[in-house]
């Protein structure tokens, strides 16, 4: 049960003074008392302070009562004397709810506590009660304490408590064409509800429109498309309402659904998205849970062992569908599909790099290279031929390395040599691959100690040659190449930068610095006229995922729904609408505007 304080009235200000005076007279307290009181043996009460408004059915009483039988004051020299108690009384205490009629008993008892100045110490008295459970009607209730004596004293005290509904919570949207659905969950004895929403973020009561004697589930409709709207609810009994419900907040035009759970001990969550030429959504996912904890002596607690999934997800034949496809220490996970729709995956395990192939309802699976370690990326040229960059190496020494079967067999090159450990965590080593129509490979990745940066390296001409791109510490990128052969990435630094890096017709860099937001793990898809189109987390409201793109000219931002401080995967269908993987209370999602 609850406690709750209830309010101070102006009798309970003498208190201390009162009850210290009483004590040492081995008398009654004094103040406030009713008809039947004497001036010599007043009697009062009052009700310790609480909020004016609550949302619970009843609430606990407690305040205290002067009094009758208390113990004398006993005082003792350098130490407290014995505290007896709690001792019986013959005060009886009962409480009242005027607004109902409703009735009841309190529990209570003389206790006494101890107390020394300089080296007096002395005990002192105090008459204590407690009512639990006292029911409230949904309006505003008058509690009364009563006490009385054997003599026919009494007294009483008074609160008003307001009990307004519950706050309406598991607040849910789902944006479609032109319109959003809000679902929430039912509140009790509720008799209707107002729903509060805005196109700003700072939505209250007074910025926001109000739609009034709504229920669950509730259409907002006549929307524009891609424009975030933001929403609370509050829950009405009569003429009193709850306070609002968390905001909430979908963008028209989109639409958001979970597709695979995970748990709540995950700690490391990668995924990518393609999309095959019908217009079907093909996922590779990775993720660690962990199965025990250590807790050292400075009480630190950490993870010494995990379950590592890998697993494909797709909605080919109308509902997403979800299998496991191995395992990978180093939660790996990339996705391409060819031209004859087969599904390709690809990440670093325990064997080096392991590349799978899922046709005609089956995976067949082989190991690129043994070496492979860390992190890894796929891309497809337009035979099929795959190609992978990644890294190999132990913690003093290792490099970048590019593989492809063009030839029929697997060739392997080194792209870059590191004389420093560049550390496999996600997302610490990132590269992202690309190939353009002509086979030529490019691969953008993060510089390490003492050489970081943004990095470019191509095997145009047939001999691998690299620059920098641009400075910082690079946490999260994202490339792929235009229909112009032109690259173009998006990246994450540790300046808390997004920024979105591209060639010109001549193969000059231009960077365009596109948000400042704590958060990042950008990734990046290009259009048919070659226009970007960004996914990535922002730091704002919790966690958001955000979808931003330069199509109309110049970048515009649209939060998509609340996400996880980590990967993001977007992909355009043939359409050109984005479709992008992510996760949110740990769970793996997809939204897409399709």
């Amino acid at each position: 049960m609850k406690l709750v304080n209830l309010h101070l009235h102006k009798t309970g200000l003498v208190i201390g003074f009162t009850v210290l005076h009483a004590l040492i007279l081995s008398g009654c307290g004094g103040g406030d008392g009713d008809a039947g009181s004497t001036a010599y043996n007043p009697l009062w009460v009052y009700i310790d302070s609480t909020d004016s408004t609550v949302q619970t059915s009843s609430v606990d009483l407690h305040g205290k009562a002067y009094c009758d039988n208390c113990p004398s004051s006993v005082a003792a020299f350098g130490y407290c004397p014995q505290i007896l108690g709690p001792l019986s009384s013959s005060i009886d205490v009962t409480w009242k709810n005027r607004t109902t009629g409703a009735t009841g008993n309190t529990i209570h008892g003389i206790y006494g506590s101890c107390s020394c100045l300089f080296s007096y110490c002395f005990t002192t008295y105090s008459f204590q009660w407690l009512a639990y459970g006292v029911p409230l009607d949904t309006s505003e209730n008058v509690l009364e304490a009563i006490v009385s004596d054997l003599s026919g004293a009494s007294a009483k005290d008074t609160v008003a408590i307001t009990r307004i509904p519950a706050t309406p919570v598991e607040l849910s949207v789902l944006a479609g064409k032109g319109e959003i659905t809000l679902n929430w969950n039912s509140v009790a004895e509720a008799t209707s509800y107002d729903l509060y929403w805005s196109t700003s973020s700072n939505l209250t009561a007074t910025t926001g429109t109000k739609i009034e004697g709504i229920t669950s589930p509730y259409v907002h409709n006549g929307l524009t498309d891609d424009v975030t709207y933001y929403y609370f609810v509050t829950a009405l009994i009569g003429g009193l309402e709850s306070t609002p419900s968390p905001i909430i907040f979908a963008t028209s035009g989109w639409r958001s659904e979970l597709i695979a759970p995970t748990t709540s001990s995950t700690d490391m969550k990668v995924t990518s998205i393609a999309m095959d030429q019908t217009g079907n959504t093909h996922i590779h996912d990775a993720y660690n849970e962990c199965t025990h904890y250590t807790t050292l002596p400075t009480s630190f607690t950490y993870c010494d062992s995990y379950n590592y999934y890998n697993e494909y997800i797709t909605d080919t034949t109308g509902s997403w569908s979800r299998q496991s496809i191995g395992t990978s220490p180093f939660v790996d996970a990339n996705i391409a599909i060819d031209s004859v729709n087969s599904v390709h995956v690809g990440y670093a395990d325990n064997f080096g790099i392991a590349h799978k192939v899922y046709s005609s309802g089956a995976w067949t699976a082989e190991e690129v290279d043994a070496e492979g370690w860390c992190k890894s990326s796929l891309a497809l040229d337009t035979s099929d031929n795959v190609y992978f960059a990644y890294f190999v190496g132990g913690p003093q020494s290792q490099e970048l390395r590019y593989a492809t079967n063009k030839t029929g067999t697997w060739v392997h090159g080194t792209v870059d040599l590191f004389t420093q450990d560049i550390g496999c965590g996600a997302p610490e080593s990132p590269l992202s691959l690309a190939v353009d129509v002509t086979g030529v490979a490019h691969i953008i990745y993060a510089g390490k100690y003492p050489d970081y940066g943004l990095k470019y390296a191509s095997n145009q001409g047939g001999t691998w040659t690299s620059s920098t791109i641009d400075t910082g510490n690079i946490l999260k990128l994202s490339a792929v190449v235009g229909a112009n052969g032109k690259i173009h990435a998006a990246y994450y630094d540790n300046a808390h930068n997004i920024k979105y890096a591209h060639q010109d017709a001549s193969g000059a860099w231009i960077i365009e610095f596109i948000f400042s937001d704590w958060g990042g793990y950008p990734s990046l898809a290009l259009d048919s006229v070659g226009k970007g189109h960004i996914s990535y987390i922002s730091g704002l409201n919790g966690g958001q995922i955000i979808y931003a793109s330069n199509a109309t000219g110049t970048w515009r931002f649209l939060p998509v729904d609340a996400a996880d401080f980590t990967d993001t995967a977007i992909a355009l269908d043939s359409q050109g609408k984005a479709h992008i993987s992510y996760f949110n209370g740990g769970n793996l999602k997809n939204a897409t505007n399709n």
